[in-house]
């Protein structure tokens, strides 16, 4: 009676695992968000790009390029046109800006696997550790609202994900419109 029971629970605990992995591999991208509770997010409707003292604020050394630009901006102006938001006119007062900056951080994984090796029955057994340490590369992307008439941070949203996911031009797009997504859904409503 116990077999079959056990079996059952081992076929399902390997169908979720089996289901699971895929989208855990998939998923590298960690979004967060800070706001300004006393804000009336409920007034915004209307939007325009920060005005930058010089092209080199909005990302490192290592991230300027005119491509990436337009890839961001084309994924924030239609990601924010799909939540109701209007970009304003040349001339016309928007009720927020808006505002991205990417970088590279360097990152540090160090992990600790333990071997088990069994010497014999007069000396017992030995755990050995096996240390490994990764160095890899974390962009970041960070978009601001500010609010215009006040002209202050009223929201600060980040991505970010393992660069080694943008190796590939398709996976890079798709990898910018999920962050740009996952940062504007965390923008209050009301």
């Amino acid at each position: 009676m116990l077999r079959p029971a056990l079996s059952r629970i081992l076929a399902n605990l390997t169908l979720a695992f089996g289901l699971c992995l895929p989208l855990a591999a998939c998923s590298t991208l960690r979004t967060d968000a800070e706001f300004d509770r006393g804000a009336h997010f409920e007034r915004l409707r209307t939007w325009a790009w920060a005005p930058l003292r010089s092209s080199d604020e909005r990302a490192d050394a290592q991230l300027r390029s005119a491509p990436l630009d337009r890839r961001i901006q084309s994924a924030i102006e239609s990601d924010l046109v799909e939540r109701g938001y209007r970009l304003t006119e040349r001339g016309e007062a928007p009720d927020f800006y808006i505002a991205y900056h990417v970088g590279i951080d360097d990152e540090l994984d160090a992990r600790t696997m333990y071997r088990d090796y069994r010497i014999g029955p007069y000396f017992g057994r030995w755990n050995l550790p096996d240390n490994t340490v990764e160095r890899y590369d974390v962009g970041t992307l960070l978009i601001d609202v500010i609010d215009a008439a006040r002209n202050e941070l009223i929201f600060r949203g980040w991505a970010q994900a393992d660069l080694d996911d943008l190796q590939r031009a398709r996976r890079r797009n798709d990898l910018i419109e999920e962050a740009v997504a996952g940062v504007l859904d965390r923008l209050p409503r009301s």
